[in-house]
């Protein structure tokens, strides 16, 4: 009984071709899964950045144009007052606003970290007159000229955390990529069941093959796949009925005489 089984289950289980070709198209959907939830956290991790970037410069013109009036009027004491009310937010590590020449005006904040970010910003911004960023070290910081009546006065500079305005990608994505993990799987098992459907002919046809070895001539073999496999087991067909032809042309010649068509004992015995 225990026999038996064990000799159904393997049966059941691939074999050489079948399971070369199942392992393949597992390992081949598998990378591709991979590489493609790679390439989308990549990419949803990329305009993650952007969109941080471009919500902190939009708040860090805010504070410009805000400065900008104030600064043109000589009143510091409204840009520091802008400044407190906008360092409340916990992700904020610093504000500061400076005169054209790089003089302090307003600062909220700042370890030597952002100090020296904002003094290589600061430079930079006077220099070039364009808005600038820099990205690393665990922060974000963002500056921008002030501008009044089209003259450069001074620059905003805002340093935040660097999760800042961003979201966590992997939590965010976590339905999507369970959906193309579950996708996948039911895929590679379809695929499975498809390639053992598609190769189950040349199990039929191998085992074809080991009843000749063993037994001689068993049942023809009938395959109807339309495909190769088909033309393979007619041919199949057509060998070992040429081969039992070939044994019976044999075994005449063996024990009938060619002359009195009687057996070669016979032949004998009358001849005596």
């Amino acid at each position: 009984m225990g026999q038996g089984l064990s000799s159904l289950s393997a049966l059941g289980r691939p074999r050489g071709l079948q399971a070369r070709a199942m392992l393949f198209t597992a390992v081949v959907m598998a990378v591709t899964t991979v590489l493609t939830a790679a390439i989308v956290l990549f990419g949803v991790n990329r305009e993650n950045e952007r969109q941080q970037l471009t919500l902190a410069r939009e708040n860090t013109y805010h504070l410009a144009m805000r400065s900008a009036e104030a600064i043109s009027r000589g009143r510091a004491e409204v840009i520091g007052y802008a400044i407190s009310g906008l360092s409340q937010r916990n992700d904020v590590r610093a504000l500061a606003v400076r005169d054209a020449n790089g003089v302090t005006i307003a600062q909220d904040g700042a370890d030597a970290r952002d100090n020296a970010a904002m003094d290589r910003l600061a430079r930079r911004v006077m220099s070039e007159r364009e808005a600038s960023f820099e990205r690393g070290d665990g922060l974000l910081a963002v500056a921008v000229p002030i501008e009044h009546d089209g003259q450069f006065v001074g620059v905003a500079l805002r340093v935040w955390e660097s999760g800042a305005y961003r979201f966590d990608v992997v939590q965010t994505l976590a339905p999507f990529l369970f959906i193309v993990l579950l996708l996948t799987i039911s895929a590679m098992l379809v695929a499975a069941h498809l390639v053992r459907r598609a190769m189950s002919p040349l199990t039929e046809l191998t085992r074809f093959a080991e009843q000749v070895a063993e037994r001689g001539q068993p049942a023809q073999i009938s395959i109807q796949s339309g495909d190769e496999f088909e033309t393979l087991a007619n041919a199949f067909n057509d060998m070992t009925t040429r081969l039992e032809a070939s044994m019976r042309q044999i075994e005449e010649i063996a024990f009938v005489d060619p002359a009195t068509r009687l057996s070669r004992s016979r032949s004998f015995l009358a001849r005596s």
